[in-house]
């Protein structure tokens, strides 16, 4: 998990970084608002279907298949999303993948459930349900996932 310093100190500022190709993101938060922040840009590609197995639900794997125009797109989103999320978490890819499911309310607009292992940790937050966006540019998808700290 990145960390910002200034002078040899520590500051309570949270940073989540991204690379892939030539592309570069980040994003960057106080921490008096949010409990987790991560993005993550991802190359739209055509996968393997062995990653398909490690990554997506049954259900996951249904949707992107009976969608074979955007097929590759879709599989991009559903990926960046789950690893928006679990940089959100701090958690990095230990957790089970499939126990994050998207879904797509449209083309521009996803949610998650979260659910087994992944709720286990993300209960520990103790940390509003995460948002999550994603935004495509030129051949890439970019995803962001937003914890709001729960108000008191």
């Amino acid at each position: 998990e990145p960390a910002v310093f200034i002078n040899n100190q520590s500051m309570d500022i949270m940073i989540s970084i991204t690379h892939s190709g030539n592309i570069a993101a980040s994003i960057v938060s106080g921490t008096a608002d949010f409990c987790g922040i991560g993005i993550d840009i991802e190359k739209i590609e055509i996968r393997d279907s062995s990653f398909f197995n490690i990554v997506f639900s049954d259900s996951e794997i249904e949707r992107i298949n009976n969608n074979g125009k955007d097929k590759d797109k879709r599989v991009t989103v559903y990926w960046a999303v789950k690893e928006a999320l679990l940089k959100s978490m701090a958690s990095g890819l230990k957790l089970n993948l499939k126990d994050i499911e998207v879904n797509e309310t449209d083309s521009a607009t996803v949610s998650v459930e979260i659910k087994g292992d992944v709720l286990e940790t993300f209960n520990e937050l103790d940390g509003d349900y995460p948002e999550v966006k994603q935004y495509k540019v030129e051949d890439y998808i970019i995803s962001t996932s937003f914890i709001k700290r729960k108000q008191i």
